[in-house]
């Protein structure tokens, strides 16, 4: 995972609490219109189960493709199954764990006594759901089937969830409920992660039964706590600007923030994308030693994330603030400036290309958690040194510096441990070799 700022999810947990979790579950039982409240409590317990669900993953899906395609290049299916049935053990365990952990917190926090509600109590079986679902995909993606590897996740599961809802809509009887609501998506999350299984009882080699030693699983947890950690400073990063704001400024100037954020978050969009791609990639190209095709990889997904960046910044400086206003509200025009601010750090994230993702793919994970560890140190010093003063727009000044510094320690580590430069120049132009 990059230094990608997406600060969007922020906004569910924000302005919402304890409380009014639970006045809802009063005002909209199962079985009541599901409703603008309604949605509402849906869009607050699925954020809640999203969080969940991070530690029972806790960097697998990154590990997982990363050895999956080392084991597929060097042609030892059996260590792969054995890593496979390794991560289904860990997903399975510490989904029980957090289940039992978020279920008591659920049943403590009940105000009317009656224990945890029907919308609460389906809702928390996605939490194994959604991470056996990235687990697949992460399979998928590193025998190489990227595109298999989304479809379940982001063309089946959407197009399931809505016609179990259409179905639960026509059937005479109650109107929609969040419980139901809740069934609908344990059932679409449910067959997607079916079906990408039996994709991958296709797709994957045949083997014999390996059983992994003590160093490999240690080292397995090694590096999924160094990738997990990755995340976790991302999450950081992510709502750190968002929480002192809020602290030293006011809603106003977090709402304003917010915006900027998650429309500047766009311009990440094909940096995201395009490290997805390259990982199982990337990780091949290390395993065989070819630094050609090590750089190729980089350079083709750096020029189309980059490319794809300018893209996005070019409507964003076209539309201006007028857009802003019109889309949003004539209040929301001064997010503009730190929208601009915002933009800086993330065309040059952009610019520096899967730099974190090639330290990760070639088993440099923890160089790629201290980076990113720098990152969060120079973003939480700069946020209270500036917002302060200049508040929104010192809010973005750290961001921005952070991600500078974080991708541009990163891109000269790249280079210096594989001689890759992750830019989208052809390093020919500046006559090195």
């Amino acid at each position: 995972m990059d230094y990608v700022f997406c600060p969007s999810w922020v906004g569910a947990f924000g302005h919402q609490d304890l409380w009014r979790r639970n006045d809802l579950r009063r005002q909209y039982p199962a079985g009541s219109g599901l409703g603008a409240s309604g949605y509402g409590a849906y869009a607050f317990l699925f954020a809640i189960v999203t969080l969940a669900a991070l530690p029972t993953q806790f960097g697998l899906p990154d590990l997982v493709v990363r050895e999956t395609s080392r084991a597929a290049t060097a042609e030892t299916p059996g260590l792969m199954f054995a890593l496979w049935r390794w991560a289904h053990s860990f997903v399975c365990a510490t989904s029980l764990m957090v289940i039992i952990a978020v279920w008591l917190w659920l049943s403590m926090t009940d105000e009317t006594g009656n224990g945890i509600a029907a919308a609460n109590f389906i809702a928390l079986i996605l939490i194994p759901l959604i991470s056996l679902s990235n687990l697949r995909a992460a399979m998928l993606r590193g025998l190489g089937h990227d595109l298999l590897g989304q479809l379940p996740e982001h063309a089946i599961r959407p197009t399931l969830f809505a016609i179990v809802l259409l179905i639960m809509l026509l059937l005479p009887g109650p109107p929609l409920s969040v419980a139901n609501a809740f069934v609908a998506q344990s059932i679409a999350v449910g067959l997607a992660t079916a079906f990408g299984m039996v994709q991958l009882w296709h797709l994957a080699p045949r083997a014999t039964r390996v059983t992994p030693t003590s160093r490999q699983k240690a080292g397995w947890y090694r590096a999924a706590f160094a990738m997990g950690s990755i995340s976790g400073l991302v999450l950081i990063n992510n709502s750190v600007d968002i929480i002192m704001l809020g602290l030293w400024k006011s809603d106003a100037d977090v709402g304003h923030y917010r915006l900027a954020s998650t429309v500047g978050a766009l311009i990440t969009l094909g940096l995201q994308t395009m490290n997805m791609y390259a990982m199982p990639h990337l990780t091949r190209s290390v395993v065989t030693g070819k630094k050609a095709d090590l750089a190729r990889v980089v350079q083709h997904s750096t020029q189309l994330s980059f490319g794809f960046s300018m893209i996005a910044l070019a409507g964003i400086l076209v539309l201006g603030e007028p857009a802003l206003a019109f889309v949003f509200g004539r209040d929301f025009s001064d997010a503009y400036p730190v929208l601009l601010v915002l933009a800086a750090g993330h065309i040059t994230n952009a610019f520096f290309g899967p730099s974190h993702t090639v330290l990760m793919m070639a088993g440099q994970e923890r160089v790629a958690a201290f980076l990113t560890g720098l990152g969060t140190v120079a973003n939480v010093g700069l946020n209270f040194l500036l917002i302060p003063t200049y508040g929104p727009i010192g809010a973005a000044v750290a961001s921005a510096v952070a991600i500078v510094v974080t991708k541009v320690a990163a891109f000269i580590l790249v280079w210096r441990m594989h001689k890759v430069l992750s830019w989208p120049f052809p390093k020919q132009i500046f006559g090195l070799k």
